[in-house]
């Protein structure tokens, strides 16, 4: 209990839009899910019957439906014949690690076949209904029967005892005893998966052997669900006393009713803590910085308010980055909006809605930025593969009352891209940011140009920024990002023009509209105001424009058939170059960006 009252912030808000791989459903699908775990930590080899040391720990993490839209139209399932879960007297009742080890073979191979998950038949004679892969079994009979197997192999699930009262408080018979499955899986109207995490989940179909029994209804089941999830939700009474209250939405203290409980251990044993192996740490020690911004918006900004909002996201960073460039965070912010609004006016008139795409949610500052100049009925979706960060964009997006207009998708683009088509309508993105993983960004762009997400129409924006804390980026990643925007046919605009590279710059200095900040080598990205191309020039400052002659007769030249006026599309920027050897003072983004009296060399 303590460990979900200190991350109450991470629990999904009713009707989260954090997705697994579902869209979500209210309370039914997104909550916080609590994993407790023990473990022998002691120095020592070999099985001893005690170890003298043991680590407990618990992990919270938000999270979707465990089987994403296969809680509501079905799964299949396939019984097991050449693998048991466990052996008969031994630990299937218990949660060790050990039963899940043994279940991973069996799922892959089902998941190979096409089917969702497995079914285990008892281990002695192979008769006996046991349990699914993950979950208990339970069905409707078809004369309105509640049974789930009474097995010394399986493991007992709260979520199944609660759905066994519920039914009861229905009037209906409730029967936990062996089911043998050939003779009576028939008398079987509904089937149903049941656990913590997939509370209860539409079984379609089983198969055994050469044989496949379908399972059409599931009303029943999915009552009996939707009253545990309004009991959880607290939508309905809770008659049982099932439900505890930890702490208030809001308030990060424990509720008046709840108090921590006293540790108990057995004779002879001690804490960690108070044995001196570890340090106790308060809430406040657990913090990272993108907790910290949460916490910073909720308690500084106005709720259903984005302006209020990013500005209070803007403080924070600035607060944060100081001196390293903080103000580059707004900037960046204000060329995303004007992109978007572009992409928006483009659609004016149009009787289909603004689409936008989003790789890297990270806390949900640019899907802000975007999302509030989106008209009525435009869509973001944002991709973002870390939970944690996913939970805290949830959080506050939801606190701007941006929530309607933004759908955070957890996964990578590789792995849910079919996912990402159909929520895009299978239609082209009007405006793509990218900026996530930087080594994803050419992989991803070209799998989203296969499958139509982007074309011709698209702008997209590629964040090559490298912010206090990143690490440099290989030649190579650096290279392929260049070629990629400058090569493209399409509508490409880079979205920052400082991209580390190897080396030192001792003569360069970039002012932003606001302030200057050091940088390295960079490149910067152009866009040609007569072809329209966008450009990417490998300039090295360090020697002037030596090093500029150097690239002229490469790189730069089978980029530029003629010389052309440029102008910056990214950050606000002038460069100086000290070097004796530069012909150039200042690089102005309105100007010509090669000097005049070097125009007849390059060209």
């Amino acid at each position: 209990m303590e460990a979900v009252q200190r991350n109450k912030e991470f629990v999904p808000p009713y009707g989260s839009l954090v997705e697994l791989s579902a869209p979500a459903t209210g309370c039914n699908n997104a909550s916080m899910y609590v994993r407790p775990l023990l473990f022998a930590s002691g120095q020592m080899l070999g099985l001893a019957p005690l170890a003298s040391e043991y680590t407990f720990f618990v992990t919270v993490l938000p999270a979707g439906g465990y089987f994403g839209k296969g809680s509501e139209v079905g799964v299949k399932a396939l019984v097991s014949t050449d693998h048991d879960r466990a052996a008969p007297k031994g630990l299937g009742a218990v949660k060790a690690a050990g039963n899940y080890a043994a279940d991973l073979s069996p799922v892959h191979g089902a998941h190979a076949q096409g089917y969702n998950t497995t079914l285990y038949l008892d281990a002695k004679e192979r008769k006996y209904v046991e349990e699914f892969s993950v979950c208990n079994f339970v069905g409707i009979t078809k004369d309105g029967r509640y049974i789930t197997p009474k097995s010394d192999t399986i493991l007992q699930s709260t979520t199944n005892i609660m759905l066994q009262q519920l039914a009861r408080d229905r009037g209906m018979i409730v029967e936990e005893r062996p089911i043998d499955f050939q003779a009576e899986i028939s008398n079987f109207k509904e089937i149903g998966m049941c656990g913590t995490a997939a509370v209860v989940v539409k079984v379609n179909s089983i198969r055994h052997e050469d044989t496949v029994y379908d399972f059409d209804e599931f009303d029943t089941m999915a009552s009996l669900r939707s009253e545990l999830t309004s009991i959880q939700c607290g939508e309905l009474e809770d008659k049982h006393g099932w439900m505890k209250e930890i702490c208030d939405a809001v308030d990060t203290s424990f509720s008046e009713e709840y108090s921590p409980p006293a540790v108990s251990l057995a004779p002879g044993m001690v804490t960690a803590e108070a044995k001196g192996t570890v340090q106790k740490m308060g809430s406040e020690a657990m913090h990272g910085l993108e907790r910290s911004l949460l916490e910073h918006v909720v308690s500084t900004a106005q709720p259903g308010n984005p302006d209020s909002v990013i500005a209070a996201m803007d403080a924070f960073w600035n607060k944060t980055f100081q001196a390293q460039g903080a103000q580059k965070w707004n900037v960046r912010g204000q060329k995303i909006e004007e992109k978007v609004q572009e992409s928006v006016q483009l659609k004016a008139g149009s009787s289909h809605p603004v689409r936008c795409l989003e790789m890297g949610t990270y806390c949900g500052y640019s899907a802000l930025r975007i999302a509030r100049n989106l008209p009525e009925g435009g869509k973001l979706l944002s991709v973002e593969k870390d939970e944690l960060f996913a939970a805290i964009a949830t959080k506050i997006i939801e606190f701007a009352g941006l929530d309607s207009k933004v759908k955070i998708w957890m996964g990578t683009v590789h792995s849910e891209l079919v996912n990402i088509t159909d929520r895009m309508e299978r239609q082209p993105a009007d405006f793509v940011l990218v900026d996530h993983s930087k080594e994803r960004y050419v992989p991803d762009l070209k799998l989203l140009e296969d499958c139509g997400v982007i074309d011709k129409s698209t702008t997209v924006v590629g964040d090559v920024e490298v912010y206090p804390g990143d690490e440099r980026l290989p030649k190579a990643i650096q290279q392929e990002i260049s070629e990629y925007f400058s090569d493209r046919e399409f509508a490409l605009a880079s979205m920052a023009c400082l991209l580390q590279v190897e080396g030192s710059c001792r003569a360069a200095k970039y002012r932003s509209c606001h302030r200057s900040v050091a940088a390295a080598n960079c490149i910067p990205f152009f866009e040609c105001s007569r072809c329209k191309s966008i450009c990417a020039v490998p300039m090295i400052f360090e020697q002037g424009m030596a090093s500029v002659r150097q690239h002229r007769r490469g790189w730069v030249k089978r980029q530029f058939t003629a010389l052309c006026r440029l102008r910056f599309l990214a950050l606000c920027v002038a460069a100086e170059c000290s070097s004796d050897q530069c012909a150039v003072q200042t690089v102005h983004h309105e100007g010509n960006f090669w000097p005049s009296q070097t125009e007849s060399n390059i060209s």
